[in-house]
């Protein structure tokens, strides 16, 4: 399965891999972590952190919070949240080699 930004249930999966990289850096919240991922401060209305936690934000961050996620924290957001961020066959093969490669 893919990302469809358009999906409430895919777009509701971000907020946890968000939620979980600011637990890593107390200095960020999932909301300057969305800045980050979209290049620029976002106005937020009322209730904004409920509405991203449902999936209710617009398709546009979706998509670039998405691609921000899959470049700078593929592995986090693949452990959390599979469904969206699925392994390719290229990074199958690469941890096939990795477990099977020796060094002499």
């Amino acid at each position: 399965m893919s990302f469809d930004p358009k999906s409430k249930a895919d777009k509701a999966q971000l907020y946890p891999v968000l939620r979980a990289l600011s637990d890593l850096d107390p200095r960020k919240t999932p909301e300057l972590l969305m800045d980050d991922a979209l290049g620029t401060p976002v106005a937020r209305g009322h209730d904004y952190v409920r509405n991203m936690r449902r999936g209710e934000i617009a398709a546009t961050y979706a998509t670039l919070i998405h691609q921000w996620l899959l470049e700078h924290h593929f592995a986090l957001a693949h452990r959390l949240a599979p469904e969206i961020f699925p392994e390719t066959a290229e990074q199958r093969w690469q941890a096939i080699l990795d477990q099977r490669a020796r060094s002499c």
